[in-house]
């Protein structure tokens, strides 16, 4: 997508991921579930920063590619664990869900045709 849609799509899912953790820190904060839960969640969006370096800095689109896989799974997991907690912040990310996984296809693309 061109680079004006990707910033609209990147401020959209920010503003949501933002908003669900909104939602989980107004929650106790001595329950386990809300510590793993917020753990999972800063462990993708420092998966998601390697994604990044990977692909653009380092510009190796195939582990690149490894790494959105990992960071697919960890949002996965983010969004079971968010659910257990609360519902809505769970399904405030499943937008973010899927735009990675149409990343991921993309990236899968460019590896494909370097190979």
């Amino acid at each position: 997508p061109p680079g004006p849609v990707i910033g609209m799509i990147w401020a959209a899912l920010f503003s949501l991921m933002t908003a669900a953790t909104i939602i989980l820190a107004q929650r106790s904060w001595s329950h386990l579930a809300v510590r793993r839960s917020m753990a999972l969640h800063l462990s993708q969006l420092t998966l998601n920063v390697g994604w990044s370096a990977c692909f653009f800095t380092l510009q190796e689109p195939a582990l690149a590619l490894a790494e959105i896989m990992v960071l697919i799974a960890v949002v996965g997991l983010t969004i079971r664990s968010f659910a257990k907690i609360s519902r809505l912040a769970a399904g405030l990310l499943i937008p973010y869900l899927a735009w990675l996984c149409f990343a991921a296809y993309l990236n899968a693309t460019i590896v494909k045709m370097n190979s």
